[in-house]
């Protein structure tokens, strides 16, 4: 792990190392992930992640606690994964089958 790899609470975060490092390589444009909407940039997914991020701090989820995210295979699903990670969450998806 590096210091590039850590979020400002000093800790590893994967939602930093998968996105935010590609956005500050200059790749904000670039396709990041692609599904039945068609290609999602960097930075789109990017949004989207902090977008949700920020509704868990607001509804006040601790660091820590587990979620649960019941979602088709959309960029939807890939940023609250990661925006999960990004606050702190732990992000446990289930397949759209088992509910």
């Amino acid at each position: 792990m590096s210091a590039g790899d850590a979020d400002n609470s000093g800790f590893y975060n994967a939602a930093t190392d998968l996105i935010e490092r590609n956005i500050k390589a200059g790749r904000a444009d670039k396709t990041a992930f692609i599904d039945a909407n068609g290609p999602h940039s960097y930075g789109e997914v990017a949004k989207y992640a902090a977008q949700f991020a920020n509704m868990l701090a607001r509804l006040g989820v601790q660091r820590e606690a587990r979620v649960v995210l019941v979602m088709l295979d959309s960029v939807d699903l890939v940023a609250c994964f990661l925006g999960a990670i990004k606050a702190g969450v732990v992000p446990v998806p289930l397949h759209t089958r088992l509910t």
